[in-house]
Parts: C-alpha cells; structure tokens; sequence
C-alpha cells in the first residue's frame, strides 16, 4: 500500500505538560491540524511578565499497515508565530525521553572546564546572592557575564553537590592576608573579589582563607571548587526566520533576520565598564638574570599532588629539575618532560607567572628535596600594537597573513583574535612561533611573517584583529653583579640646627661612638655623614650600627624664618622673592614639586605609572649662589633675603613607533603646586637639648630607576631577598613561596629600603634586576570590549600622548569617534573599536568608559529553564552550514465560487503545493479538482461540489492557496543573517513574506527489527539489552530466515523486546521500556496489541521455532518505528502580547514511491 498525504501522521507523547515527566512515550492520539491548544497552552499575564519556556513532545512519520519507506523525512517549523515575543525551536528527541532529560540536554551548552584559579573566601550560605572569593593577583580576573561552576562536598554525608553561577557584577581590590607558618606570622598579597551573581545559591559552599598552596581552613570542611566553564553546544537547533531582503532566480546567497532564536527569555541591563585598558596588556617574558642553582622542598597539596616555589619565575625552556632520581626540564610551554634517570611522576608543571612547580607522583607523594637550575625572568606589562583587517563577504576565508616586518612580534605576544557566528575566538602564541587555540598558525620572529589558519570561517562584517608587542619596542637593562651597600642612615629633626652644634652618639656592646657637625654642616668622627641645618636632616654612614638600636641627639635649636614664592606656570621658567631680612649664610632651603612625563611606561605596580613627581631642593652655597643637584640655578642676597632663580629643567627621552623607529622629544618640567622656603635667622639660638631616637631603616640605591617587578633578587651571604610588587621579602621558603617581610622597594627611582637590619653586612650579590630603559608608542589601537552590544553614544577613549598630553574622544550616535586629535568608530554591535591619533600615544595608557548592555537570566524556576548554563543573551543559532534550508512562499487570491471546469492560475510555475479553502476555514476535498503543478494551474471539476474530504461542506467566497519552495544545502552561516546556499533559486522570493526554515533530517523512516538472537539465560536483576548474547549457546533457536519477524509502519514501536521461557513451550513478552505486555506459547503465533494504533507490535509465527527450549532461555530482538520523537520549545520573552490567538505552522515532510 502506497504512502498517501493522509498516512502521514503526527502523534501526541505521553504527557503534554511541563512537568519533569513530560514527553515519554508515543500515543495514538493526533495532533490535530488547526486546533486551538493542541500542543501548548494559552499564555498568561506572568508568562508575559516575567518569561516563560514550554516545552512539548512529539511524534512524526507515516502510518500504514505495511513496511513502505518514508523517503528522506525531515521535520521543519514553516511558520513562527506572529507575535515577536514568541518563537518556536525544535530539535530532536529520543523515543523515550521526558522532559527532565531533555531540560539538562539544552542546559549542557556550558560545561566543567578548568580551576579558575580563585578559591571561595570563607563560607557562602544557601541563599546568597553575592560570592566572597580571593585570587592570587597574577591570575586571570573573572569576567562580567561570565559562568562559574562551584563544585562541593557536605561535611557530614561526604555527597558532592555543583552550581552554576553567572556573573551578574564585579569588584576586586588587593588586600594582605596574615597566616602562620611553624610558629611565624608571615603575610601575602591577594586579589579579593566580591561577585554578584544571577541567582542564589542553592547549597552552602565551603570555603577558606588565603595560603601560599591555595587555600586552607581551620574547621576541617572541604574547601569547594571554583572550576571555569567552556562552551559545549553540541545540541542543534532548528527553527524559521523570515527573509530580509529579496532574492531572484540565479541568486545563491539570501539573507535572513536573524539566524538566531531565543530558548530562554531574558531581559537587557546596562553595566558601566569604566577605567577599563583599551590596550589589554601582553606579559613578555624576558630574561631577568643569569642562570643559578637553588635548592627546593616541596609540601603535600592533596593526594599525589605535591608544590614547591622558585624564588624568580624562569625563563620559558630554561628550566631542569632535579627530583626524586629523575631529571626533567620544561618544553616552553609550562610542563616539565622527562629527560633521565628514574620517571616516577605522572605529571610535573611550572607556572610562568608564579614560579610556581607542581608534582604529580605515581605512587604516594613526594615531599622531598629536590634542585632547580634555571634563568631567572620577569614579565613586562608591555606597550600593545595592534593591526586588523575588515573581513568582507568577498574576501572571507579560513586562511590569512600578515606582514610584520616593519616591527617584528616579541615571542610570546601574538595574540589574534576573530570573530565566528557571534562569538570571539582567540589564538595565541606559545613563544616558539606557533598559534594554539581556536585555530592553528606560525609567526616568524626573523621575517616577520604571520600565517594564521582559523577554525572557523570569520564572520562577514567584522575583523581579524592581531595584537602585539614589537620586539624593538622595549629596550631592557640588566643590573648584576656584586654591589657593597653602606649603613646610610637618615633621621630628621622637628627644630632648625645651630650650624656645629650637633652630635650624634650611640654605643655598640661596650664601645661608644660618636660623630660631630661643623659650621659647614659635615659630620665626622666614627664614619661621616652631612646635617641640612635649616630643616634638621641629618644623613650619614656609621663605622658600625649601634646594637640598641638607638641614638643619641645633642644639639642647640635655631630659630627657622618661614614662607611662599610664588611660582609661575609654563611658559615663565623664572621665578623671584625675598626672606624679607638678613638670615644665617648656608641656612636658605627652597623646596617645590615638578613632574616629569614616564616614558618607560607602566613597568611597575605603584602610582599611575605615566607621570613621575619629584621635589626639588635649591639650596644657598653661603656666597649668594642658588644651587640645585650642585648645578647654580639662581642667586639670592643674605643681607636683604631677595632670591631669584631658575625653577624648571629641560629633559628628553626616545621612544619608538612602529614603522617610524626611535624618535627624541624634548620636554619641560611642569609645576605641581606652589613652593616654600625656610631660613635660619641671624643669633646665638637657643639651649642645648638632648634625644633618643630609634635607628631609622637602611636604603640605599640600586644605581637606576624603571626597574621591573618580579625581578630583584639579591643575596647578603647566605640571606636571599625578593621583591614582589614593591615589598622586600626575606628567605622565601620554597615549600610556601612566602617569607619574611623585611622592607619596601621603590622602583621608580630604584631605591631600597630595609627595615630588619639583622645580621646585614651590605655585600651584595644582584642575582636578577632588570630595568626598562624606553617603551613602545602607538598611533592606531583597534581592540574590543568584554563584551557587546554597546550602548549608543556611550563611549569615551582617554590616552596619553608621547609628550604627556591627554588625548580625549567620545562616539556619536553614528558610532564615529569624535576628539582632537582622533579619528575611528566603535561597533557597538561587536564592541570594535578601531582609534588613529594624531600624535603618537602610550599604548598603555589608553583607558576607555562605555555602557555594556547584557542579558539579564530570568529566575528558572518560573521559566522552566535554567538560564546560567545558556548563552548570555539567552539565544541559539538555528542554521548552521551542512543543514537543508526550504525556502517558501505562500500566496492567495479569493476566486469566489467559480463555475465547473474553471482554470485557476497560481501565476507562477513549479508549484509545491496549492488548495481551496472555504470562508469557513475548511479545506476543499482534492477530489474535486486537478492539478497542473509544473505549470500551476487547478482545474475544477465539470460538476465539483463544494465539501471537504470528510463530506462536510465548504462554504463561499473560495481562496487559492499556492506555495513555492526551494530546498538546498546551506553552505555557510553568518551572524549578519546571510546564507550561501548550494543551488541557485528558481523563483522570485520577496523579503518578509518568504519563509526559510531549517529542517531536521531523520531520513528513510519505516518499521524494521535488528539485533536478534538466543540466550541461555536471563537475569532480570541484570538484563541483557545488548546487541550480542551473553553465557553460553543453547540447542534450540528460532528460524527468522523462513519466518522473519513482521512489523508495520503503524503498529511497530521502538523498543527491544525479550521472550523469556517460563517453562518449555510458554514464554512472557518483555519490553525494555514497556516492560510485561503478553505471554505466548510454541503452538500459537504471537501478535501482542499496540493500543494505541490497534494492530501488533509485531508478528512472530509458531512455526519459526524450534525444539529443545528449557525455563529462562531467551529469544531477542528490537523493533524500530516509523515515528520520529521531535521535541518543541515554545520561548515567551517579556512583552505584551500583539496578536491574542496565535499560531504557529510545522511541516513533517518526505516522499514516497
């Protein structure tokens, strides 16, 4: 029997609700065409309100009494809704699940990725809406709109729980945490983050307090995992969007609105980015040192996991260890592979940013010593360059290059970006020249040359951005060596000095020492040292330290003269005043602040990295010069007080530009507020006093400024100190990375100063120091934001010019970037911005505000998804390259009621289909007319009555329905809704009106049976639904040769089906699914009910088996229908609704012989 229109069929599931066992199993009941609420139910003012997801559960295929096969059936939504709230997905199913399954099928869009390098803050509480957590500041910082996953274990049942949480808002700031370690306090420096998320939290999640390994806890709970998520979308989706432009016959490419669909609801918020770095620093590493030996221990993590710390990170492929009989050594890209002796690790790592060494053992764990020997190295916080490319449909491809020869890449830099289908793909290079990530490619540090293959086509309307450090851009010196330090001393007096009235005295052991002023203000006797008379410092080198810690101060005060000068902007480099009266020669002190633009960039952790302040002293020589740094600047009288001088400098500095090299600029210093003067009167000054103060801490100078953190590493003797954003620490101990805290290094001027002078000799030993010298400028930046879309006219760009000057510009309503001395757009679809400056600009330093408008997920509880594990805005594609496209268009005419014999023309040729309906609604039976559909016309019938095929009548006006299609193969998707399709059109498709659906393909349909055999045995505590016997043979065996198992399109179900003997000729009929439905015997030919249809499941004759069947042998077999489970998703985003009785049209289509 032939498969007619009317054997095509589409039947309920079992349950059509939204309860977690919706869906199940096929029925008998139809889906009846055009009824109202035959799938879904009517929306309802909180769906509206707050968003709503129903999801339904189908069955499509054919149904006749024979095995005919349903050619190349495919499922398509032909027509969404009319409302623009409401959009209908579909996908696919299997023939048993429910909707709790298919729920956490849609939800696995993300899934568990790696540690996120953050730990949970102490304990977060069921209900919170807000998570506490810390992070080591070199790790990555979390992102706004980004997934989490907190994995945990209850204390008491040791069961394991997961959330998902999505990041709603972000803060961070640095904070020092204090721990104790064998019986010494000792601290480190973390990033603490307060993250608001979108949802509560559902569990407790344990948590801890800072510790060099990660995180530990006093109350013996777990710690919970804080672990990235990465994108899984292995699901498809298929659904319809209307035609955005119109297409004509030949054209092979149609564009749609959107090549995307909702399946969760969502709603827009706005989030202020502000202060954020345009130019995304790229670390370089680089080395800081020579090559040294250090012992390690190394502490329990957890398990077989064991850490230890180097004191500097290492140069990439410089590292060899030494441990446990086994020699290793890293490959570049932070693993360290066996090169000899005995492997007794699974795994062996180095963290490039943290020096950080973790062991994986065998067996057991290893907490023993071992020794690296490696180059110490710093990461450079480098100038980023960047370059992109306009990806245009024409020259859209996987393949690209790029000529950077004019300013060759630094190793370890290249960074490309490019975005696929709506979201940014990275790649990055490993230092040896080759790309990893979403994609492959090489760079050659000699030539310059990038080659970039992509792991997917680029979308059409957007860039290929490539970001960079050139490696002429950062000039680096090294400071090493040995270096002898004094005992500098520094104390400052509240009271002017009497020129040669003081002494400085202290005791060490037994012994006194001493040192005495002159009227000259030099200091001698046990060492030396100069005293400012008229601001009461005083500064010298002792011969020894005294062992108290305390001196002793006798000295007449002098009476001081106080005041202002006035001093003028730029452009008047001059400046004048007056004590007003005659003061002590060599007592005259001007003192006032200028600053002076940072060329070196941002190369350290303090200040804001672009300006550097310095306050200037200009001192009286005694005969009536002014001097500064030693340098006569000015003259001032002693007998009148009247001064002029000089007050700013002229300095200059290079800095390079790509394609341009090292230019020179010449500056001048620029005043920071006013300047004041103090002078010590003419007499005798007052009566002598004497103090105690303490010993005041030891600095001293490294010899010059710009010097990197992350690099000193010096040595006194056997005593090591590091310094780590700007704190000295003392003896790290490997197994912790921690030390003591002994001092601070100001690394802008390269000045050290130490408080724990404890066993200090000052011979010196400069392990690792590196110092940048002059940094890289930009004249165009292009980058991108965190994410998009942007708001409209809600962007500001801020930098720093090459001769200090800011540079500012804001975005139209067009997207164009408006300033002086700046051109460029921002797309605030993609969040590109692409930026030339007149002048050459600090990379670095450009800062950027902007509004980011982001989904806001509805509570899932109430929409009936979880929206975290979704895409942020809550939408899937429903189009991707490889599936079948249909294009369609319906067009109607009202004929009236047309005389017998009538031609209706559809006015167009290839026709898919057309029909009669009635004003009633109902459809005219085909019977009373005939079809041309290659030329499109209808003849009626010479006598045609106006009824439908259930005899029911069809009332006047008539309309003429007709509808053109054309299938093809969608070759590529992009995201701004063009389709390149692989056959051309044959038929003019006009823009709205036309329908493109992609269709889900379940190819021949028909009722079959497989996997069939004989077993000895069933165990019912553990069944055998495989595809193959289990045990050993048996004698008896059924004939499906002669009698094969018969099964129809209509009757036949998907299930695997067991006979399992009661005795020897009696059997019971299982189903894996359907469980016990029948028994049968070896006389009588099974045929066990489908109830839902009325016929067999399937036919098995007697007569097909044989003899010799004993209790709990087993005959089995599967079955396969002609039905295809087909699951329907239903979003209502928030909105009112604009058409109260809404529909929606799907198509199960195919063909037949």
């Amino acid at each position: 029997m032939p498969i007619t229109a009317k054997d095509i069929v589409i039947y309920e599931s079992a349950r059509l609700t939204d309860e977690d066992n919706g869906g199940g199993l096929p029925t008998g009941r139809l889906v009846i065409d055009g009824q109202v609420n035959n799938l879904f139910p009517d929306t309802s003012r909180l769906d509206r309100t707050q968003g709503r997801v129903n999801i339904r559960k189908i069955f499509g295929g054919v149904a006749v009494d024979t095995q005919e096969v349903y050619l190349g059936s495919h499922f398509m939504v032909s027509k969404d809704a009319a409302d623009s709230h409401v959009n209908m997905i579909a996908f696919a199913g299997t023939p048993t699940d429910t909707r709790a399954e298919v729920k956490n099928a849609i939800e696995s869009y993300l899934v568990p990725g790696i540690s996120a390098r953050m730990y949970l803050l102490g304990d977060q509480y069921k209900g919170q809406r807000m998570l506490l957590a810390f992070q080591e500041v070199s790790a990555p910082e979390p992102e706004l709109g980004g997934t989490l996953l907190l994995w945990g274990v209850e204390p008491d049942t040791k069961a394991a729980y997961e959330q998902y949480v999505k990041i709603a808002e972000y803060e961070a700031h640095e904070q020092t945490f204090t721990y104790e370690h064998n019986g010494e306090f000792k601290t480190l420096l973390r990033r603490v983050c307060t993250l608001k998320i979108t949802a509560r939290l559902a569990f407790t999640f344990y948590g801890g307090t800072p510790y060099p390994t990660g995180s530990t806890t006093s109350n013996g709970n777990q710690v919970a995992d804080v672990l990235t998520t990465t994108v899984a979308d292995a699901a498809r989706y298929y659904g319809v969007a209307a035609l955005a432009r119109s297409a004509q016959p030949g054209d092979l490419q149609v564009r749609v609105n959107s090549v995307y669909k909702p399946i969760v609801p969502s709603a827009y918020g706005e989030n202020l980015l502000t202060d954020r770095s345009a130019a995304t620093d790229l670390a370089i590493m680089q080395p800081a040192g020579n090559a040294v030996t250090r012992p390690l221990q190394f502490a329990l993590v957890a398990g077989s996991q064991t850490r230890s710390y180097l004191e500097r990170v290492p140069t990439r492929g410089s590292l060899q260890l030494t441990i446990d009989g086994g020699v290793f050594k890293d490959n570049g890209s932070g693993e360290l592979k066996f090169q000899s002796g005995n492997n007794n690790f699974s795994k062996l790592t180095v963290n490039f940013e943290t020096g950080q060494v973790d062991a994986w053992r065998n067996a057991g764990s290893f907490t023993g010593s071992a020794t690296a020997s490696y180059i110490p190295a710093v990461r450079i916080l480098g100038n980023l360059i960047s370059v992109s490319r306009e990806v245009t449909p024409a020259t859209r491809t996987f393949n690209w290059t790029f000529d950077f020869s004019a300013a060759i890449p630094m190793p370890g830099t290249v960074r490309v970006l490019y975005r696929a289908l709506g979201k940014w793909q990275q790649l990055e290079d490993n230092g040896s020249g080759q790309l990893v990530g979403q994609g492959s490619g090489t760079q050659n540090f000699v030539t310059g040359s990038l080659a970039v293959t992509t792991a997917a086509l680029p979308d059409a309307e957007s860039e290929i951005i490539v970001q960079y450090q050139p490696a002429q851009g950062i000039a680096v010196e090294l400071l090493l060596g040995s270096k002898t330090v004094g005992k500098h001393q520094r104390l400052e007096l509240p009271d002017g000095i009497l020129p040669g009235s003081l002494q400085v005295s202290w005791v060490n052991g037994s012994t006194g020492y001493s040192l005495t002023s002159n009227d000259q203000g030099e200091l001698s006797g046990s060492g030396s040292g100069t005293v400012s008379e008229v601001d009461g410092l005083i500064e010298f080198t002792p011969s020894v330290l005294p062992s108290d810690g305390l001196y002793s101060l006798t000295y007449t005060p002098d009476s001081r003269l106080l005041g202002e000068v006035v001093i003028p902007g730029a452009g008047n480099q001059s400046a004048s005043g007056s004590v007003g009266q005659a003061f002590k020669p060599r007592s005259f002190l001007l003192r006032y602040a200028v600053r002076r633009f940072n060329h070196a960039g941002r190369f350290h952790a303090q200040g804001d990295g672009y300006y550097t302040t310095q306050v200037i002293d200009i001192r009286d020589d005694g005969a009536g010069n002014l001097l500064r740094d030693g340098a006569v600047v000015g003259t001032i009288d002693n007998t009148t007080g009247a001064f002029s001088f000089s007050w700013s400098q002229s300095y200059s500095y290079q800095y390079y530009i790509t394609e341009q090299g090292y230019q020179t600029v010449n500056l001048q210093e620029e005043m920071v507020g006013p300047g004041s003067w103090q002078a010590l009167e003419m007499g005798p000054g007052a009566a002598p006093i004497t103090s105690q103060v303490n010993a005041p801490e030891l600095d001293f100078l490294l010899g010059k400024p710009n010097i990197l953190t992350g690099s000193l590493w010096f040595t006194d003797g056997s005593t090591h100190y590091i310094e780590r954003d700007g704190i000295l620490w003392k003896n790290p101990d490997s197994r912790t990375g921690a030390g003591s805290r002994v001092g601070r290094v100001d690394l802008g001027i390269g000045r050290v100063v130490l408080s724990d002078l404890n066993g200090f000799t000052g011979n010196l030993t400069l392990l690792s120091c590196a110092r940048v010298v002059t940094a890289a400028f930009a004249n165009a930046l292009t980058f991108r934001t965190p994410g998009s879309p942007l708001k409209q006219a809600n962007f500001q760009l801020i930098a720093v010019a090459f001769d200090g000057s800011l540079v500012n510009a804001s975005a139209d309503a067009q997207g164009d970037l408006v300033g002086e001395g700046v051109t460029g757009t921002v797309n605030t679809n993609t969040g590109v911005v692409k930026a030339t400056f007149a002048k050459p600009i600090m990379a670095s330093s450009a800062r950027y505000n902007t509004v980011l408008l982001t989904a806001l997920p509805l509570d899932a509880a109430r929409i009936g998804l979880d929206p975290v594990r979704l895409p942020a805005d809550g939408k899937v594609p429903i189009y991707q390259d490889g599936d079948t496209l249909v294009l369609s268009h319906t067009a109607s005419q009202v004929v009236g009621e047309p005389a017998g014999g009538a031609v209706l023309d559809a006015g167009r040729d290839y026709v898919a289909d057309f029909y009669l309906v009635g004003a009633n609604g109902k459809r005219l039976a085909p019977s009373q007319y005939t079809e041309d559909r290659d030329s499109g016309l209808l003849t009626l019938n010479a006598g045609y009555s106006l009824v439908d095929d259930t005899g029911a009548a069809v009332t006047a006006p008539l309309t003429f329905v007709n509808r053109i299609e054309h299938m093809s193969l969608v070759l590529d998707v992009q995201i701004s809704g063009d389709l390149t399709l692989a056959d051309p059109l044959v038929h003019d498709y006009p823009a709205g009106e036309t329908m493109v659906s992609s269709c889900l393909q379940f190819g021949d349909r028909f009722a079959s049976w497989a996997n069939n055999f004989v077993q000895q045995s069933w165990n019912s505590a553990s069944p055998n639904w495989g595809s193959a016997p289990v045990g050993g043979a048996i004698s008896a065996n059924y004939n499906w040769a002669d009698h094969p198992l018969q099964v129809t399109d209509r009757g036949a179900v998907d299930e695997q089906w067991a006979l399992v003997f009661t005795g020897t000729s009696t059997y019971n009929v299982i189903g894996k699914t359907r469980g016990l439905i029948a028994s049968g015997n070896l006389t009588t030919d099974l045929a066990p009910l489908n109830p839902n249809t009325g016929t067999p499941f399937f036919v098995l004759e007697a007569a097909g088996f044989s003899s010799g069947w004993a209790g709990n042998n087993v005959v089995r077999f599967d079955t396969s229908s002609a039905l295809a489970p087909i699951w329907l998703l239903r979003c209502i985003s928030v909105g009112r609704a604009t058409h109260p009785d809404d529909r929606f049209e799907v198509f199960q289509r195919g063909d037949a012989d």
